[in-house]
């Protein structure tokens, strides 16, 4: 496909358009109809309290008695997925002995504990996804990971690291309280334990906490229903083979939903997907890791394969893709490559703006001809293709989901403004109920991740800094931190980045984690090492810190606007989205190397230490 003209570009021609390409004016219309069809059927989440308690259920591991814990460790880490545990592999490699897990799993592994249904795998290539591969000596088996794989390789880091010794599995944390006189944070749990803890590092993520869909009738449906983070293996079968007489309904088409629903599809009676946005769905391109290219491999491989699929993806700039996945094409293709070339075409600020788009435009039209191409049926291919700009929403990708729908047991069920009733019997949806024996929500996860005032209710407790302050308090008015990972007035007290704005966001989590463990045990160590008893920000430099963020964030409250609702809009609710609850979008390499400079300097500069 031949490029534009520079008059081509420009935005006042937009209706112009070279035969075959998308007309513009019309995709702007149809993305906004799409957008605000939705917004018609937006509902807060209910709270999974009382009746929808159930939801939570561990359905992996029973909760075993134990004897309440009152004792003092030297570093609390509440959580246990990933960034717990990075945080704790990287503070035993500095010396640190005396830590303490907390997590209301019944293990370690986070998201990959309770997420286990059939069909999950990562979605970033596993071999820079999948974090200290070089540490633990390990390959994984594919270049898509499975859940179980990577459950499995949570587990092992936890046991290298011996970080499961003081652990406190099927416990949540209820309050976390700063003694001035003691210099001692106090946890209390909802097992009566309490004990004194010298730091805390809280690891709470964000893909953890089911959300449910703002459906009326929730707790009617007679039949079986769970979240997909809940998989009752007791119900389906471990290969989904009690599923051939049931009728099954999945609410939701999002990253999970198009994971599940081809095994659903090939093991039950009828399978009725209910969607409410459809997904931008490429190819996956699974497969087995080539052994030559494994035993090719040179130390320090994977930091480079991250910091090269980083700079792919948030355009820092990069000579050779070594990922090449679809991620990395796509942010290329839709985004980087087309900003670059306006860019040095020495294009006016609106025409690199219209550039983008048209590159936007250009990716979607074939994810859309990818679905017709797949589709046999016209009514359901078109129902599926997705009208919304492609970075509105996290891509996905997959190689049998599209498939799925071409067989005679699936129906999709559009559902725009979202599913109307829930029922005894079933769902309701374009004013007809469709009789289900199981029901699987696939609606995601309670995130806020933009908004650092909800960080405490999403982690389930309050953090009580000096003068006992409410962190809650403290960000109302907007995150407020140093280097996104500390905040004034509460001493030895580190966020691991998730769902912490003022910090950084790549598509590859995993490595936003691993530099940022690094960071918080080097701050730990020095502390320790000085003789110092307490460690938090100068209000001065985390005030300047935080203009910092703001000043070379780009506003894009305008672009999620007009987005479809989604996690990354706050379902639409554009008023959340705070310049202050932003993050380096689009230099986290800049931002990887200011914390290394910062480090290597030793001064621990910006911060307080009271000895």
């Amino acid at each position: 496909m031949t490029g534009y003209t520079i008059s081509e570009l420009s935005p006042q021609n937009a209706d112009s358009r070279p035969d075959g390409e998308p007309d513009l004016q019309s995709l702007r219309s149809r993305y906004r109809a799409e957008r605000d069809r939705r917004l018609e059927g937006r509902a807060q989440a209910p709270e999974l309290v009382g009746s929808l308690a159930n939801y939570l259920d561990d359905p992996h591991n029973e909760p075993q008695s134990r004897p309440r814990v009152i004792d003092d460790v030297s570093v609390t880490i509440i959580g246990a997925g990933f960034g717990g545990l990075l945080a704790g592999a990287a503070l035993r490699e500095n010396g640190v002995d005396s830590i303490r897990l907390i997590d209301k799993a019944g293990g370690v592994g986070g998201t990959w504990y309770w997420n286990r249904y059939p069909g999950i795998r990562c979605d970033i290539e596993s071999y820079i996804y999948m974090p200290l591969l070089e540490e633990l000596s390990y390959i994984p088996s594919e270049r898509y990971a499975s859940g179980a794989e990577i459950l499995r390789h949570a587990e092992n880091i936890a046991a290298r690291y011996n970080l499961t010794d003081k652990a406190l599995f099927h416990t949540s944390v209820a309050s976390v309280t700063w003694g001035e006189e003691a210099h001692l944070w106090t946890i209390t749990t909802d097992r009566g334990d309490e004990f004194r803890s010298r730091f805390v590092i809280g690891a709470i993520g964000f893909l953890s906490n089911p959300k449910l869909s703002a459906i009326s009738g929730l707790e009617t449906f007679r039949g079986r229903s769970f979240h997909t983070s809940r998989w009752d293996y007791s119900y389906t079968g471990e290969n989904l083979e009690k599923l051939a007489d049931k009728v099954v309904g999945v609410v939701g088409t999002g990253s999970s939903a198009i994971q599940v629903i081809p095994h659903i599809a090939a093991s039950a009676k009828h399978l009725f997907v209910f969607q409410r946005t459809p997904a931008a769905v490429g190819q996956r391109d699974n497969r087995q890791t080539d052994l030559a290219w494994a035993r090719s491999l040179t130390p320090g491989w994977q930091r480079l394969r991250m910091e090269n699929f980083t700079a792919m993806t948030m355009g820092e700039g990069a000579s050779t893709d070594m990922v090449q996945d679809g991620f990395s094409e796509v942010f290329q293709s839709a985004l980087y490559r087309p900003r670059a070339e306006a860019v040095a075409a020495k294009l006016s600020p609106e025409e690199v703006k219209a550039a983008i788009e048209l590159a936007d435009v250009r990716t979607m039209d074939k994810v859309r001809q990818r679905v017709a191409a797949t589709v046999r049926d016209p009514d359901t291919a078109e129902a599926l293709m997705p009208y919304f700009y492609y970075l509105c929403k996290r891509p996905c990708f997959h190689d049998e989901y599209l498939d799925a729908f071409n067989k005679p047991n699936v129906t999709l069920v559009p559902s725009p403004r979202g599913v109307e009733e829930i029922r005894a019997g079933g769902v309701v949806a374009g004013k007809r109920e469709y009789e289900l024996d199981l029901l699987v929500y696939s609606t995601g996860f309670e995130t806020s991740w933009e908004n650092g005032p909800t960080y405490c209710k999403r982690g389930g407790f309050e953090i009580y800094g000096t003068g006992r302050r409410p962190l809650t308090e403290k960000w109302q008015a907007g995150t407020r931190t140093f280097h996104g990972i500390m905040t004034a007035g509460f001493p030895n007290l580190f966020f691991m980045p998730s769902g912490i704005a003022t910090s950084v966001r790549t598509p590859n989590h995993m490595h936003t984690l691993t530099e940022n463990s690094q960071h918080i045990a080097y701050i730990v160590r020095e502390v320790l090492a000085s003789g110092a008893v307490t460690c938090e920000p100068d209000p001065e430099r985390e005030a300047d810190w935080v203009r910092y963020v703001v000043d070379q964030s780009t506003d894009a409250r305008a672009f999620w606007e007009s987005c479809t609702p989604g996690r990354f809009n706050g379902e639409g609710e554009i008023v959340a989205l705070r310049r202050q609850d932003t993050a380096f979008v689009e230099r986290p390499l800049e931002f990887f190397r200011r914390l290394a400079e910062w480090r290597s300097d030793g001064k621990l500069e910006g911060l307080s230490l009271q000895v």
